[in-house]
């Protein structure tokens, strides 16, 4: 990802599945006046968005334009996209969509506790102090992880074979 220079407040806000999601952007929004928020989801459930929420349908193209300029990204625990704000060096903050859904359990856990690449999405939570969240660390992590990941796989893959 090839970031982009700018001096805005923007917040990239992303859930496929959103139940609670909405409710806490909102008043996060309403915390952190001075910031953009771009909320992308399929659907809305709330119609009273505070000023600084902009909503869009999921769209490729423009969500990428904002994953560009963003400072930091609100979103649910999934798997992909937590991985690409820690690959592209950008501050994240998740919650899972729902506490029945076991994969953004899981991963919501492993990413906030364990790995600590992302914290959790509370209604108070200080875009400002998210967006200076130095990453670095994990960021370089990962890239070194992705590097060696092609050997991993045929050392795994032969030893499989040489096992069966």
């Amino acid at each position: 990802l090839n970031k982009k220079s700018n001096t805005r407040k923007i917040c990239l806000a992303y859930a496929g599945e959103h139940f609670h999601f909405e409710k806490k952007i909102i008043k996060i929004a309403n915390n952190n006046k001075k910031w953009e928020i771009k909320y992308f989801a399929r659907n809305q459930t709330n119609k009273n968005f505070p000023k600084n929420i902009k909503i869009f349908k999921p769209s490729k193209d423009k969500f990428l334009k904002y994953m560009k300029l963003t400072k930091c990204v609100l979103c649910t625990s999934g798997f992909q996209l937590t991985q690409e704000c820690i690959f592209n060096n950008i501050p994240v903050a998740i919650m899972p969509c729902s506490q029945q859904h076991f994969e953004q359990v899981f991963n919501f856990n492993k990413y906030t506790k364990i790995l600590k690449w992302a914290v959790p999405i509370t209604s108070n939570l200080n875009l400002d102090k998210l967006s200076k969240r130095n990453i670095n660390k994990y960021t370089n992590n990962l890239k070194k992880l992705l590097l060696n990941r092609n050997q991993i796989i045929k050392k795994n893959i032969k030893k499989i074979i040489k096992n069966h």
